[in-house]
């Protein structure tokens, strides 16, 4: 009996680890054209559960053109910041944005 009881609560936890891996499998759609990261932010919280930090002093000369089908959420950060000093961070449904330190979780 006891090894049953073990067994469920593997398996309940694999299934659980399994799961949150998924969470940023969600794909969205945007397009951005000499967006300011106000806009930029505005849309994908608009379209996510993720909830966006950042200081907008830092990102007040950024202006992110891109577009993007069907791409997870770290999918279009990493094209906004390709070949920038910005990054990112994702811990749980919160994305820290930072120019010149990476976050590390």
């Amino acid at each position: 009996m006891k090894n049953l009881y073990l067994f469920i609560f593997c398996l309940a936890l694999i299934t659980r680890v399994g799961f949150a891996q998924q969470k940023d499998l969600k794909l969205i759609s945007a397009n951005f054209q000499k967006a300011t990261i106000d806009q930029f932010v505005a849309d994908l919280e608009s379209k996510t559960d993720y909830h966006f930090f950042y200081d907008q002093v830092q990102f007040d000369s950024l202006k992110i053109t891109l577009q993007a089908t069907d791409k997870s959420v770290t999918s279009i950060l990493d094209l906004a910041f390709s070949n920038t000093d910005y990054h990112y961070s994702v811990v749980n449904q919160q994305i820290f944005l930072t120019r010149g330190r990476n976050i590390k979780t």
